[in-house]
């Protein structure tokens, strides 16, 4: 007999369901449930699209544009390597806005090969508009290569084929990464620099279709001011096959030497160039060494 239970709401007699009847009841029970998840999910749909709807709504009339840099003017003699090393200090994933030519402007100026950075911003695009320092050699020590220009700035080492740089040798002190940027001109270092840009001034007046420095390997400054060998040259050139030309004393210091002028050692090397086509000697087996030191002695008549 059921037992009879005594409720607030009356009374009620507690019945035991059959098997029947407790699966009928656990499967409205999951029916119940889906339709329940199925609710939320429908809702959360709908709130989402409103949402979507919105945010297209909103931005329907913005045009997001991202930036792409251009190098205006660039010259010929700057390598994709160079130019990538731009690119990076630029920035990247910049957005065309009011802003971006500001930006791109204060990141660049510390790329040390630019000079008088302009920016323009364009429909798609940030323009660049500068100057570049032309390397006209190269260090190499324990501390890596650098390159310097002809103010004798520092620069990082990058591959540029098309420009004749010449290697200086024998320097009494080393850079580092922490130069870079800066001028790094020490006395043997800006006279071989000094020699290089007479060099290309001459090239450009006498040989521009066949440079002389095209057949420059190197400047040793080692026994500058005779700091090894008071005797011995203090600057030597080397051409590429390894032939040694003395120069002697550094720019403007021929006399303190007795040794032939600045003037006379230039017209003597590119007469040589322009006999003989080359300053390789050895490997056009005309010799091993050209020395431009002895003094050119013109006789003139008594009494003249």
């Amino acid at each position: 007999m059921a037992k009879k239970r005594i409720s607030w709401f009356g009374s009620s007699t507690k019945k035991k369901l059959t098997r029947a009847e407790q699966q009928s009841r656990k499967q409205a029970l999951q029916t119940t449930a889906v339709l329940f998840a199925f609710m939320f999910l429908f809702v959360g749909l709908g709130v989402g699209f409103v949402f979507l709807d919105r945010y297209v709504k909103s931005s329907a009339g913005e045009d997001i544009r991202i930036a792409k840099i251009e190098l205006v003017g660039v010259p010929d003699w700057v390598s994709d390597e160079l130019q990538k090393k731009i690119f990076a200090a630029a920035g990247k994933d910049l957005v065309i806005d009011e802003n971006v030519a500001k930006m791109v402007a204060q990141n660049i100026n510390s790329c040390p090969w630019l000079l008088n950075v302009r920016v323009r911003t364009a429909y798609d695009a940030v323009e660049v508009y500068s100057g570049y320092r032309r390397p006209i050699a190269m260090i190499e020590s324990q501390n890596g290569k650098f390159l310097l220009d002809e103010q004798m700035i520092l620069l990082e080492y990058v591959d540029l084929p098309r420009l004749p740089i010449v290697r200086i040798e024998g320097i009494s002190a080393a850079p580092d990464a922490r130069q870079i940027g800066f001028s790094w001109a020490k006395n043997d270092i800006a006279a071989a620099v000094e020699l290089i840009k007479i060099f290309a001034g001459m090239d450009e007046k006498v040989c521009p279709n066949s440079p002389l420095l095209r057949e420059l390997a190197a400047i040793d400054v080692g026994n500058f001011d005779g700091r090894k060998d008071k005797k011995r040259p203090h600057i030597v050139i080397y051409a590429r096959d390894g032939t040694e030309i003395y120069w002697g004393a550094e720019i403007g210091m021929y006399q303190w030497n007795l040794e032939a002028t600045d003037k006379e050692k230039l017209t003597l090397l590119y007469n040589t160039f322009k006999e003989l086509g080359t300053l390789q000697l050895r490997a056009a087996g005309k010799g091993r060494y050209i020395d431009l030191t002895p003094p050119v002695r013109t006789l003139e008549l008594p009494g003249v």
